[in-house]
């Protein structure tokens, strides 16, 4: 059963947009300034300087009250956003990237979403992808908009298994729930969002928030932590490891009731759950895992043949991953 969600006595209704940021001075004032206009009287940002040495704490000050400031040592995305985390007073809180930029209307539309969903712990929200140059770092937009899978064919976690549709600034939430799934995970200095993201999905309701596009995402020149910082095609290959460790942390375990499709037969239940799971591997490059599952399938299911649902899902593995 989803965790239940009370409103938080503090500042209801109110959002604060949570950003973490590190050595990205003028990404970040681009980012304030498409914030700013979003925000309404109650609501805030709070910016977590991960040991910046650039023009960061400068930019900060230009934005005013409704800006504030929190300083530590660099420490990395998850660090941050803990720290902010414990210091957030309002209803709501959106984790933001610094390179990623709020389009107009967004976090009060955002707002009256959950508001008219009180039982939910979070919403999930689109966005458009956007490339900023290593000259200009001017956003551009692609054109391309996320996607949410719908979560009555193949639910909610198998989709989330398979590709994160929740993270990042995709996820709007209760910070209440926040807080109660003890924030993000600091081992993962990559992907922590991913392993809140399958937290959050186990643990509590949410729904997609109809409309357009809240943001534009960001696929910048340079990523990661002082100590590891890579060009931005190295991306895949960093987050991989990462992926594959979330998948060993948390979804290896889970029953196979957790890799079901609502809309399957009963006598297609576990055959298609199986191959879900393989899915589940294939997606993290994990050949000895997505293997095993597809071989458990044909011993525990053989007097079951795959319907034409199944037979997509097993044809296409070949390509998750890529």
């Amino acid at each position: 059963m989803p965790t239940p969600v009370s409103t938080l006595a503090c500042e209801a209704g109110a959002t604060t947009v949570l950003l973490p940021t590190y050595q990205r001075a003028r990404l970040l004032r681009r980012c304030l300034e498409s914030v700013r206009p979003t925000l309404g009287q109650r609501d805030r940002v709070l910016v977590v300087n991960d040991g910046s040495t650039d023009e960061t704490v400068a930019v900060v000050r230009d934005f005013g009250s409704q800006v504030t400031l929190f300083e530590q040592p660099n420490a990395g995305r998850a660090a941050a956003l803990n720290a902010g985390l414990a210091l957030v007073q309002t209803e709501y809180c959106w984790t933001f990237d610094d390179d990623d930029v709020v389009l107009p209307g967004a976090i009060h539309r955002l707002a009256s979403f959950m508001n008219s969903q009180p039982a939910l712990g979070f919403c999930v929200t689109t966005w458009v992808r956007s490339v900023s140059t290593a000259d200009s770092n001017a956003p551009e937009q692609t054109g391309n908009v996320s996607r949410i899978p719908s979560l009555t064919e193949r639910g909610r976690l198998v989709p989330l298994f398979e590709a994160n549709y929740v993270g990042g600034a995709a996820l709007f939430a209760r910070t209440q729930m926040l807080q109660a799934l003890g924030g993000f995970d600091r081992r993962f200095i990559r992907s922590p969002d991913y392993h809140l993201a399958i937290r959050a999905v186990l643990a509590y309701s949410f729904a997609s928030v109809p409309g357009g596009p809240t943001f534009l995402y960001a696929h910048h020149h340079e990523r990661g932590v002082a100590s590891a910082r890579f060009p931005a095609d190295q991306q895949r290959r960093k987050w991989l490891k990462f992926d594959q460790w979330i998948y060993f942390d948390l979804i290896a375990a889970l029953p196979d009731a957790h890799f079901e499709e609502p809309g399957a037969p009963a006598l297609h239940r576990t055959p298609v759950a199986l191959t879900n799971r393989a899915r589940a591997a294939a997606t993290k490059l994990l050949l000895d895992q997505t293997i095993d599952a597809l071989l458990t399938r044909v011993v525990r299911c053989s007097e079951v043949m795959p319907s034409a649902h199944e037979q997509g899902l097993i044809a296409a593995i070949p390509t998750l991953g890529q």
